[in-house]
């Protein structure tokens, strides 16, 4: 299928959806990881608050896509063929946590696969070779993953079947058509601190997050990156978190929620201001309901935000949930109304 805009893809560029072979170096060691030992070396501020990047290196104007960017000067960053330097998106700029990605893309050649080759070649000498995944004769990546961190790789040329029109970006700088796109996702979460380290040896099990989200093992919770929303509550899961898997959980104390789920997060009861269930009846997607925890979240419009816990696959598994863990918190249940899932 072919996207306008892949949601993998942060620099805007049209590729299609291709299934990389994928380079794994994950170690059970996260001061290890060698995505972040590179973008240490290269001077990439990938732990950095979003909210400091702004003093340190200003926000620009993009030169090619219609929106606002973080471009940190990268002296070391020597990839071939950059049409732009290495940025973020300059988005949720009060968050405490650092940026979820940096982007640029690379050409050098009208060629896709040339243009992926080069990339690979660069990234290579930290990270090893990867091999480039072809799909259809038209669409090639690469991936590299160490953990939650990954260094994606994408290009395509003409579509056999169909040609899609020119964005206006593709207008500014036609090699957009060909280049390779390079998005690199730290995935950073900090330690737990020593308080959070017993609050979670401390805690007891509120509500079992049995849905297909939960995590089945360590390593599988390891590998998983905390969304935009999730970030600020994210932390690096270790062995002592065994126990907490798939579950929401309370410290001693009661004054922190842990869920663990798609990620580690630890988060402050106090930031929680409501329970909410949504709803979606079978339209053209299927059906299914979700649990969420809506905290404080001084990054965002509304200074609110979700952070999912529990998803069902009907409409009427989590009515009951909700309501005994609103009167457990002491906050408000928001149960909405079913929506048509369009």
């Amino acid at each position: 299928m072919w996207f306008s805009r892949a949601r993998s893809d942060p620099s805007g560029l049209a590729v299609p959806a291709v299934s990389a072979s994928v380079v794994d170096l994950t170690t059970d060691d996260p001061s290890e990881n060698r995505i972040h030992r590179m973008l240490d070396e290269l001077g990439v501020p990938w732990a950095v608050p979003l909210r400091e990047l702004p003093t340190r290196f200003g926000v620009t104007r993009h030169p090619v896509y219609d929106w606002d960017v973080i471009a940190p000067p990268l002296p070391k960053l020597t990839l071939p063929g950059m049409l732009f330097p290495l940025s973020t998106n300059a988005f949720r700029l009060a968050a405490p946590s650092p940026a979820d990605f940096f982007s640029t893309v690379v050409s050098v050649a009208d060629d896709p696969r040339i243009n992926v080759e080069a990339a690979v070649e660069f990234f290579s000498a930290w990270l090893g070779e990867a091999a480039i995944e072809a799909s259809g004769g038209f669409a090639f990546c690469a991936e590299w993953t160490a953990g939650p961190a990954s260094v994606s790789l994408q290009a395509s040329g003409p579509h056999p079947y169909c040609t899609p029109e020119p964005s206006e970006a593709d207008r500014r700088e036609p090699r957009l058509r060909r280049a390779c796109s390079v998005v690199i996702e730290p995935g950073f979460r900090p330690a737990l601190s020593v308080l959070e380290r017993e609050q979670l040896e401390s805690s007891r099990l509120l509500l079992r997050l049995d849905d297909d989200a939960a995590p089945r093992s360590l390593d599988d919770l390891r590998r998983r990156r905390p969304s935009v929303t999730n970030a600020p509550f994210a932390r690096e899961p270790d062995d002592s978190c065994r126990r907490l898997l798939g579950g929401l959980h309370v410290s001693a104390d009661g004054r922190t929620l842990v869920v663990c789920r798609d990620q580690l997060l630890v988060i402050p009861r106090e930031r929680v201001t409501a329970v909410r269930v949504s709803k979606l009846t079978r339209a053209r997607g299927p059906a299914g309901s979700w649990l969420d925890l809506i905290c404080v979240d001084e990054a965002s419009d509304d200074g609110l935000s979700a952070v999912t816990v529990l998803e069902k696959s009907r409409t009427d598994q989590l009515d009951g949930r909700a309501r005994s863990l609103g009167a457990t918190l002491g906050v408000p249940v928001d149960i909405r109304p079913a929506q048509q899932n369009a």
